[in-house]
Protein backbone atom coordinates (compact mmCIF):
# COMPACT_ATOMS: atom_id res chain seq x y z
CA UNK A 1 0.00 0.00 0.00
CA UNK A 2 1.58 3.60 -0.84
CA UNK A 3 -0.66 5.93 1.27
CA UNK A 4 -1.22 5.67 4.73
CA UNK A 5 -4.49 7.94 5.53
CA UNK A 6 -7.87 6.01 4.64
CA UNK A 7 -9.96 7.06 2.16
CA UNK A 8 -12.36 9.49 2.98
CA UNK A 9 -15.43 7.69 5.46
CA UNK A 10 -18.58 9.89 6.35
CA UNK A 11 -20.17 9.14 9.78
CA UNK A 12 -23.11 7.26 8.04
CA UNK A 13 -20.38 5.02 6.18
CA UNK A 14 -18.80 3.89 9.26
CA UNK A 15 -21.89 3.29 11.21
CA UNK A 16 -23.23 0.88 8.11
CA UNK A 17 -19.60 -0.73 8.01
CA UNK A 18 -19.75 -0.98 11.89
CA UNK A 19 -23.26 -2.59 11.14
CA UNK A 20 -22.03 -4.63 8.32
CA UNK A 21 -19.03 -6.32 10.18
CA UNK A 22 -21.07 -6.93 13.41
CA UNK A 23 -23.58 -8.84 11.22
CA UNK A 24 -22.72 -9.39 7.83
CA UNK A 25 -18.82 -9.95 7.95
CA UNK A 26 -18.60 -11.45 4.41
CA UNK A 27 -19.78 -8.31 2.52
CA UNK A 28 -17.97 -6.10 5.19
CA UNK A 29 -14.45 -7.93 3.58
CA UNK A 30 -16.08 -7.03 0.20
CA UNK A 31 -16.51 -3.56 1.00
CA UNK A 32 -12.97 -3.88 2.33
CA UNK A 33 -11.19 -5.58 -0.56
CA UNK A 34 -12.68 -2.49 -3.31
CA UNK A 35 -11.45 0.42 -0.65
CA UNK A 36 -7.81 -1.87 -0.65
CA UNK A 37 -8.05 -1.56 -4.16
CA UNK A 38 -8.97 2.21 -4.37
CA UNK A 39 -6.12 2.82 -1.52
CA UNK A 40 -3.21 1.06 -3.83
CA UNK A 41 -4.48 3.33 -6.54
CA UNK A 42 -3.73 6.71 -4.80
CA UNK A 43 -0.33 8.19 -5.43
CA UNK A 44 2.68 8.20 -2.40
CA UNK A 45 1.51 11.10 -0.32
CA UNK A 46 3.82 13.32 1.51
CA UNK A 47 5.02 13.04 4.81
CA UNK A 48 3.01 14.20 7.54
CA UNK A 49 4.68 15.19 10.69
CA UNK A 50 3.90 12.62 13.40
CA UNK A 51 3.42 15.16 16.10
CA UNK A 52 1.00 16.93 13.96
CA UNK A 53 -0.74 13.30 13.88
CA UNK A 54 -0.72 13.00 17.41
CA UNK A 55 -1.96 16.41 18.25
CA UNK A 56 -4.66 15.69 15.69
CA UNK A 57 -5.41 12.44 17.72
CA UNK A 58 -5.50 14.40 20.97
CA UNK A 59 -7.60 17.31 19.34
CA UNK A 60 -10.56 14.46 18.02
CA UNK A 61 -10.05 12.58 21.88
CA UNK A 62 -10.55 15.72 23.59
CA UNK A 63 -13.75 16.73 21.42
CA UNK A 64 -15.32 13.27 21.84
CA UNK A 65 -14.70 13.13 25.57
CA UNK A 66 -15.83 16.79 26.22
CA UNK A 67 -19.33 16.19 24.45
CA UNK A 68 -19.35 12.53 26.05
CA UNK A 69 -19.00 14.61 29.05
CA UNK A 70 -21.42 17.39 28.22
CA UNK A 71 -24.20 15.32 27.24
CA UNK A 72 -24.15 12.99 30.10
CA UNK A 73 -24.05 15.72 32.26
CA UNK A 74 -26.62 17.44 30.49
CA UNK A 75 -28.58 13.52 30.93
CA UNK A 76 -28.25 13.41 34.46
CA UNK A 77 -29.59 16.48 35.31
CA UNK A 78 -32.57 16.05 33.34
CA UNK A 79 -32.85 12.46 35.24
CA UNK A 80 -32.36 14.32 38.57
CA UNK A 81 -34.78 16.54 37.19
CA UNK A 82 -37.80 14.27 35.83
CA UNK A 83 -37.13 11.13 38.16
CA UNK A 84 -35.34 12.68 40.99
CA UNK A 85 -31.94 11.08 43.14
CA UNK A 86 -32.02 7.52 42.25
CA UNK A 87 -28.85 6.21 43.99
CA UNK A 88 -29.48 2.63 42.61
CA UNK A 89 -30.23 3.50 39.48
CA UNK A 90 -27.51 6.08 38.89
CA UNK A 91 -24.95 3.51 40.55
CA UNK A 92 -25.84 0.83 37.78
CA UNK A 93 -25.43 3.01 35.06
CA UNK A 94 -21.93 4.21 36.50
CA UNK A 95 -20.78 0.10 36.57
CA UNK A 96 -22.94 -0.30 33.24
CA UNK A 97 -20.26 2.56 31.66
CA UNK A 98 -17.27 1.31 33.16
CA UNK A 99 -17.96 -1.73 31.92
CA UNK A 100 -18.23 -0.45 28.74
CA UNK A 101 -14.81 1.34 29.19
CA UNK A 102 -13.54 -1.83 29.82
CA UNK A 103 -14.87 -3.87 27.07
CA UNK A 104 -13.20 -1.52 24.79
CA UNK A 105 -9.92 -1.66 25.93
CA UNK A 106 -9.89 -5.11 25.57
CA UNK A 107 -11.72 -5.72 22.67
CA UNK A 108 -9.03 -3.36 21.05
CA UNK A 109 -6.85 -4.74 18.59
CA UNK A 110 -3.54 -3.95 17.25
CA UNK A 111 -0.67 -5.71 15.98
CA UNK A 112 -2.54 -8.76 14.45
CA UNK A 113 -4.36 -6.62 12.30
CA UNK A 114 -2.13 -4.07 11.43
CA UNK A 115 -0.75 -3.42 7.39
CA UNK A 116 1.84 -1.36 6.69
CA UNK A 117 0.26 2.00 6.17
CA UNK A 118 -2.67 1.47 8.91
CA UNK A 119 -5.26 2.77 6.32
CA UNK A 120 -7.37 -0.39 6.00
CA UNK A 121 -11.40 -0.79 6.85
CA UNK A 122 -10.76 -3.08 8.92
CA UNK A 123 -8.41 -1.08 11.21
CA UNK A 124 -10.04 1.87 10.78
CA UNK A 125 -13.30 -0.24 11.95
CA UNK A 126 -11.21 -1.39 15.16
CA UNK A 127 -11.11 2.19 15.72
CA UNK A 128 -14.60 3.07 15.24
CA UNK A 129 -15.83 0.81 17.75
CA UNK A 130 -13.18 1.43 20.21
CA UNK A 131 -13.67 5.41 20.06
CA UNK A 132 -17.34 4.81 19.91
CA UNK A 133 -17.47 2.58 22.83
CA UNK A 134 -15.38 4.87 25.24
CA UNK A 135 -17.32 7.34 24.24
CA UNK A 136 -20.88 5.80 25.18
CA UNK A 137 -18.83 4.63 28.18
CA UNK A 138 -17.92 8.09 29.31
CA UNK A 139 -21.63 9.69 28.32
CA UNK A 140 -23.18 6.57 31.26
CA UNK A 141 -20.32 7.43 33.55
CA UNK A 142 -20.65 11.17 33.92
CA UNK A 143 -24.46 10.25 33.51
CA UNK A 144 -24.95 7.87 36.48
CA UNK A 145 -22.24 9.83 38.62
CA UNK A 146 -24.29 13.41 37.94
CA UNK A 147 -27.09 11.67 38.59
CA UNK A 148 -25.87 10.06 41.85
CA UNK A 149 -24.18 13.61 42.84
CA UNK A 150 -27.54 14.96 43.34
CA UNK A 151 -28.64 12.39 46.33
Amino acid sequence: MAVSTPNPTSLRQKIRLMTMALFNPTQFEIEEAKDNVLLNQREMEPTISRVRVVRQALTEAFICCLSAFCLGAMAGAIGVYLIGPAIKTSVTIVVIGTTTLLFATLALQGWNIQSFGGATLTEQLNRWIFRSLYCVGTFLIVLGSTWSASG
